[in-house]
């Protein structure tokens, strides 16, 4: 598994990129919004938009993304 981002969520003025994404862990799949700055993710956080989950994640989506970001 590839941690690396779109080349859309590279940002040149160096501030980390809000990217819309979702859990695919189980069957709520909770969205997520995902903080990547420098092809890292810095912060994850349950998206408030997202129509099934308004924001609510389980600790499955958050812990889950920082063993990705670490297994690189």
């Amino acid at each position: 598994m590839s941690s690396e981002f779109p080349q859309a969520a590279v940002n040149p003025s160096g501030h980390a990129i809000n990217v819309p994404t979702m859990c695919p862990l189980c069957s709520h799949t909770c969205g997520l919004r995902v903080d990547v700055k420098d092809n890292q993710i810095v912060a994850v956080r349950g998206d408030e938009t997202a129509p099934n989950t308004q924001g609510y994640t389980c600790n499955k989506a958050v812990l889950e993304s920082a063993e990705f970001q670490n297994a690189t």
